[in-house]
């Protein structure tokens, strides 16, 4: 939503991020067609997140007999003694290994030494492709920080314990230097039984609590058990009282921001400290866009969201209002459907905006990019809570595609399938506030501040209307959309 390489022929992967004082650096994998894999690490910084200059390539993949001649894997950078490290992964041969290289201005960056620094190793970590599951030695994606109270350095890895087993394994490797270039192998601070990879894994600590973050997805060949059966694939957490051990994944949902089990939508999540409130972090990660099944998968840069911990430790993902300044002032209308009227289209130019209502009862939502033909029957998207049975206090967000046909009492909602759905936590009842942030083919759904959905779609299937507006889907009845306020984007 907010970050592509401006040349078309680049595909972007993970990112990373790193902020130097006012200045957002973010790097990322990125490939070109026909490549094997990422063969160089792009760079682009922000001072808003909303508006990026793109810099020069900060590294690309090494040739011939180097360690990093292979596809190139995700990194971070940490400043240690006036100096910045950047950590990145390669593969050849199927087996992982990371390097480094050193910069004084996070612009030039030179590779130390011809070898890897970091590389898997018994008795912990499993080392022979031949015997891993999706047939390589996962050794990847370290995430390197500081931990004061032992004065050294730790780096987290996405690893697979050694000897596991035809299920899970995925595990969280843990290593420990003091100079960042020499390293010691320790226990796992996580093992999964459940998942095989457990990708880019984030340490953090917040609210008194220790968090390890980690993106996984069914495309490693093996279904696992989550707790929302409509968003299995990509970032959940565990949580412990220590740093380097004792990790569980919470007892009712340990998702962040996911998507279908077969759709993956957004991938790899990670944060970083937030300099305004030391309570919350900035939660990035990649809108993947869509491809033909042979071709690598893009990625897209997401709005930020703030990342924060409620009184039980729990995470969630919120609204944050980076938009906000580009979009239009607020003029919220009350009651805008009338309990003979199923639809109330408030606007019909904003094909980009972000839309609130507050509803106060199930099927009752905001429809958007919606069209009405000369003579024709309005359609477009729609986003809308639904129980899951009757009776039943627990909610489903769903997004889908929305007609309305002429029927006895006038035009009725028809739903299409669904593109998305996802349980929202339960609250205090009716009435919820919904909140769509529409900006091109992505859309992000926020139930009471909190995401719910994020959705990326072909530009060839998004609806090309313009529309924006609250519905309801029962028989009519007065105040089931109590408010609503389209605000159209204009960066």
């Amino acid at each position: 939503m907010l970050y592509r390489p401006p040349d078309p022929t680049l595909r972007l992967w993970d990112t990373w991020i790193y902020r130097d004082n006012d200045t957002v650096h973010l790097f990322h994998l990125q490939g070109r067609e026909g490549d094997v894999g990422c063969t160089s690490i792009g760079h682009a910084t922000t001072r808003d997140w909303v508006h990026w200059e793109t810099l020069p390539p900060v590294l690309a993949q090494g040739h011939g007999t180097a360690w990093d001649a292979g596809p190139l894997m995700t990194g971070m950078v940490v400043r240690h003694e006036d100096r910045y490290y950047q950590f990145y992964g390669a593969m050849i041969d199927r087996v992982q290994r990371i390097g480094v290289a050193v910069s004084d201005d996070l612009v030039h960056w030179t590779k130390v030494g011809d070898s890897p620094i970091l590389e898997a190793g018994g008795p912990w970590y499993e080392t022979d492709p031949a015997q891993a599951l999706n047939y390589e030695t996962a050794w990847r994606d370290p995430y390197v920080f500081y931990h004061a109270p032992d004065d050294c350095y730790y780096a987290t890895i996405c690893a697979r314990a050694a000897h596991h087993g035809d299920t899970g394994g995925g595990c969280i490797a843990v290593a420990r230097s003091e100079n960042l270039l020499d390293w010691s192998l320790l226990p796992p601070a996580y093992v999964s039984d459940a998942h095989v990879c457990l990708e880019v894994p984030e340490y953090f600590a917040l609210g008194g609590k220790h968090y390890l973050t980690y993106t996984t997805s069914y495309h490693f060949g093996i279904p696992y058990p989550v707790n929302d059966p409509y968003q299995a694939a990509g970032s959940f957490y565990v949580v412990s009282d220590d740093a380097l051990s004792g990790y569980e994944a919470p007892k009712d949902s340990s998702r962040l921001n996911t998507s279908m089990p077969f759709g993956t939508k957004n991938y790899v999540g990670r944060s970083v400290p937030d300099p305004e409130d030391d309570t919350r972090r900035i939660f990035y990660y990649q809108h993947v866009l869509p491809s033909a099944p042979q071709d690598p998968p893009q990625g897209a840069l997401s709005a930020i969201k703030y990342l924060k911990a409620d009184d039980g430790g729990e995470l969630a993902l919120h609204y944050a209002p980076i938009l906000d300044p580009f979009a239009d002032d607020a003029q919220p209308v009350d009651r805008p459907v009338e309990p003979d009227c199923a639809l109330a289209l408030l606007a019909e130019d904003a094909p980009e905006g972000i839309f609130e209502a507050t509803v106060s009862v199930p099927y009752a939502g905001i429809c958007f990019r919606m069209a009405t033909p000369a003579g024709g029957i309005p359609s477009g998207l729609a986003v809308w809570l639904a129980p899951r049975r009757e009776g039943d206090p627990d909610l489903v967000l769903m997004m889908g595609g929305i007609r309305f046909p002429p029927g006895l009492s006038g035009n009725r909602p028809y739903f299409g399938n669904p593109l998305a759905m996802a349980q929202i936590e339960r609250g205090a009842g009716f009435p919820y506030r919904l909140r769509v942030v529409c900006r091109g083919p992505f859309i992000d759904v926020y139930v009471d501040d909190r995401l719910s959905v994020s959705y990326t779609f072909d530009p060839a299937d998004l609806p090309a209307g313009q529309g924006a507006g609250a519905f309801y889907a029962g028989y009519p009845k007065e105040g089931t959309v109590e408010t609503i306020t389209v605000r159209r984007i204009n960066p």
